[in-house]
């Protein structure tokens, strides 16, 4: 079980104190990693908190970022079919055995297409930094929780009903 996060401000930024109260919020669902990226205008920040179970080194951490460091991914969940689509990204150097990496060249090569080669249980967020554009998505039974709230002011993401309090 790990952790995901994402709050997108439309209206001022993200500040220091509100980051170490969102990371303890979900910290009790990772326990291996905890890890965040703040966008440069201060605006969006991306969480994670990591039970490593795949690839337990150090590569495996998240956020995770494409190598231009253009895309960068939160991931919860398990994908069953990934050695067999790392296969088929034949164009990627990989750095990590990881279902995250997997995800992330699946939605860079087919964007929100990437679902329809996806088996497993997930939940996730991808930030594109060019075209300022979040996607998010889960998998079709729900199994993996993704709680969200947005309004005229922010867009609020969270593996954990009580991160909006």
């Amino acid at each position: 079980m790990c952790g995901i996060l994402g709050h997108l401000k439309f209206r001022g930024e993200v500040e220091a104190l509100e980051i170490n109260k969102l990371i303890a919020s979900i910290k009790h669902r990772g326990p291996d990693h905890q890890g965040s990226w703040l966008s440069k205008d201060r605006k969006k920040i991306l969480i994670n908190t990591r039970l490593s179970i795949l690839d337990t080194s150090k590569n495996g951490n998240q956020p995770f970022f494409s190598k231009d460091r253009r895309f960068v991914i939160v991931y919860n969940g398990e994908i069953y079919n990934f050695n067999e689509l790392k296969k088929f990204l034949k164009e990627f150097k990989f750095k990590s055995n990881t279902d995250t990496e997997v995800i992330l060249y699946l939605y860079i090569k087919f964007r929100e297409k990437c679902l329809d080669y996806l088996e497993g249980m997930f939940a996730f967020a991808i930030y594109d930094n060019l075209k300022k554009e979040l996607f998010c998505a889960r998998d079709q039974f729900g199994i993996k929780p993704f709680y969200y709230t947005n309004n005229k002011h922010e867009f609020f993401f969270s593996s954990e009903l009580r991160s909006f309090s």
